[in-house]
Parts: C-alpha cells; structure tokens; sequence
C-alpha cells in the first residue's frame, strides 16, 4: 500500500504507541486524523506533527461511544477525503491481582473489582470493535482501499496481574483472521487487516 497521500484515522493517538505510529506515518505523507480522550495532549501532538511539515487533525473521542467514534471518522473523510488506514490502537491499564489474601488472616482482603475488569474491556475491546466496524464501514462503501490495524500485546499471553488488560489482548489478537475470512466471505475485497503485538 502507497503511505504518501493515504488518510489514517488513529485512535489513542494523543501520546504512546498511537502517536509514534502518527508522526511515522505523517513523516511518509499520510495525512493523520488521531482520536483521544486527552484534549490537550491530543492537540500538542498534532500541533508537533504539523511543525513538522505533515498533515494532521484531531478529534476528542470516546471510543467506548458510538456516536465519537462516527464523528472521527467523519471527521477523516471531511477533512482528507478518504479512509485507508484505521488503527484500534486506544487501550488502558488498570493493573491488580483477582484476589489478595490477609498474611495475618488467610483470609481475602482484597479484589479486583468487576469496575476494574469490566473499563478495561470497555475500551481495549468494545472500543476497538467500534473503532474497526466504522472504519471499515466507510471504506467498504467507498471503495477505499486499505488496512485495518489491531493493536494487541506481548502480554496477550497472560501476564500476572493483568487479567482484564491480558485478557482484551488475547481477545483482539483473534481478529484478523476472523475479520478477513469475514471479508472474503462477503466479497469485500479492498481491505487487509493486520494485527500488531508490542512489548
């Protein structure tokens, strides 16, 4: 796939991973829409990709919300005209063992709570899937060629403490062989997609 001229929507996109992979892609001539729930952070770093000669816009989105991820998305196409590239990269942590015993007692003093497992899959999975379904909705009625990129872990093979987080990147991991036997099945035949594991 040609990166110069290409239009990315990624979300996460206010500092980390999903930020190296804008200011790589903008440095390549892809223009770069990113979505976060950090405003300020997300505009400093669009801010930088601009300074830096590439192009960039930025939405303030929930990708837990249908109705933010919609408007990222429509954003790109408003903006740049096109879809080519949509990276799930939003994900979060919130780090804990499922129980932890009192020395003293033996007894459970604590737990993870089902808040706790239930945000994390909120974004790292729900919000992925939205992320993806939008993308990809718009590409296929288009006709834009392009990718869908599933951003995973190293961690996806379990990692103490992490249940919920570990759990999500297992999930995601699955998706591009699901999501293209998908595709092939409906005769959708102008995106890949990819999945990425970091770590």
């Amino acid at each position: 796939m040609k990166i110069a001229g290409s239009v990315a929507v990624i979300t996460g996109g206010a500092r980390g991973i999903g930020l190296a992979l804008a200011k790589s892609l903008a440095a390549a001539g892809a223009k770069v829409v990113l979505g976060d729930i950090l405003e300020e952070p997300l505009r400093q770093s669009v801010r930088g990709i601009q300074r830096a000669g590439g192009e960039a816009a930025a939405v303030v989105a929930d990708v837990t919300r249908d109705e933010d991820v919609q408007r990222l998305m429509d954003t790109a196409v408003e903006r740049f005209g096109a879809i080519n590239v949509v990276c799930a990269n939003a994900a979060i942590i919130s780090d804990g063992l499922m129980l932890i015993r009192d020395s003293a007692t033996g007894t459970v003093s604590r737990v993870l709570t089902t808040d706790a497992f239930r945000g994390v899959l909120e974004v790292n999975v729900v919000g992925a899937f939205v992320t993806l379904r939008e993308g990809a909705r718009r590409m296929v009625d288009n006709g834009w060629s392009g990718v869908l990129v599933v951003v995973s872990s190293v961690n996806k093979g379990g990692q103490l403490g992490q249940i919920n987080y570990s759990s999500t990147k297992a999930a995601v991991a699955l998706w591009p062989k699901i999501l293209v036997g998908e595709f092939h099945m409906c005769g959708i035949r102008n995106i890949r997609v990819v999945g990425l594991a970091p770590g």
